[in-house]
């Protein structure tokens, strides 16, 4: 191989061909691994919350989120509960549009960190540019297996893309506390300097390359 390399008339096209082929194979890596999205937040969130929402067993609670940017990769919601509650308790965390289901989670309540927010990832390509409803039921039947939302009535902290929640079926004039992650551009940087520096790399090469003397 080496020989056929040394003595062919057209080995100069061939080492090109190969060093660029490895090179496009970089840039395409760098592309996926360097740029990175930039996520953003919006909050319906306070430090003290006004209030709290009891959540009885069998209850349902639903709220409307109309989402007009292009993207949303997850949403917060926050859970509050005491030592005393039902070890077993279940809760069942769904995210809908047009009734069908985009996101669906049965979790054990205290295996959920208590006044802090949980993250629950959703399908971008579902939710984004529509509106669409939150659900948070309990479904465990035993009278220890209450517990709470974070939530407020003061309109200081609403946001216009959340409607007031629904508890059973009836509004409340109230909103749970909840975070959107979309994201908000893309970080190019580190991507634009580790293609800098192979294309450079390549040019070098080509230049080298190209310089060696011909073969007949």
């Amino acid at each position: 191989m080496k020989n056929f390399l040394i003595t062919h008339p057209f080995y100069k096209k061939i080492l090109l061909a190969a060093i660029w082929l490895i090179l496009v194979c970089g840039i395409v890596i760098v592309l996926k691994k360097e740029i990175s999205p930039v996520i953003a937040i919006d909050s319906l969130t306070v430090s003290y919350p006004d209030t709290t929402l009891e959540i009885l067993p069998g209850a349902t609670i639903e709220e409307d989120i109309a989402w007009d940017r292009s993207t949303l990769e997850s949403i917060d919601l926050a859970f509050s509960y005491t030592d005393d509650v039902w070890q077993d308790t279940q809760v069942k965390v769904s995210v809908f549009r047009d009734d069908a289901v985009i996101m669906e989670q049965v979790l054990n309540l205290t295996s959920l960190p208590a006044d802090r927010y949980v993250n629950f990832c959703l399908d971008q390509t579902h939710c984004a540019g529509s509106t669409f409803t939150v659900r948070i039921e309990n479904l465990s039947d035993a009278p220890s297996s209450a517990f709470r939302m974070l939530c407020t009535d003061n309109a200081h902290y609403y946001l216009d893309s959340v409607s007031d929640y629904r508890l059973d079926g009836k509004e409340q004039n109230s909103r749970l506390l909840c975070q959107m992650y979309y994201i908000q551009s893309y970080s190019f940087y580190k991507g634009i300097v580790g293609i800098s520096w192979l294309l450079l790399l390549g040019i070098a090469l080509s230049v080298i390359i190209l310089r060696l003397p011909d073969r007949q």
